[in-house]
């Protein structure tokens, strides 16, 4: 029987942890896959570094700037984009 793979995922990967003093750093990376017959699409964004000291473990986030601010470069190209539609219609209708 043919074993079935999801369409679409969501994973969470572990790098190998580093050894700083008596610090044990860990960089966690995050991946959307979407596989289809005939190709796929895998997105990946770093997510948080795990820092271990003493026994306590924190969790720093990482905030990509270059994925906001392409998401802001998007939003501000459909909001142009709608209004030249908009201005465009109204020119029309006179």
């Amino acid at each position: 029987m043919k074993k079935s793979i999801p369409i679409l995922q969501w994973r969470t990967a572990e790098a190998e942890p580093i050894q700083v003093g008596d610090r044990r750093i860990t960089a966690v990376s995050q991946a959307l896959v979407l596989r289809l017959p005939f190709g796929g699409f895998v997105w990946n964004r770093p997510a948080w570094v795990t820092v271990e000291q003493g026994g306590q473990l924190r969790r720093i986030w990482i905030i990509d700037y270059t994925r906001l601010i392409l998401w802001g470069l998007g939003l501000l190209s459909l909001v142009f984009g709608l209004l030249a539609f908009e201005g465009g219609t109204k020119n029309k209708r006179r």
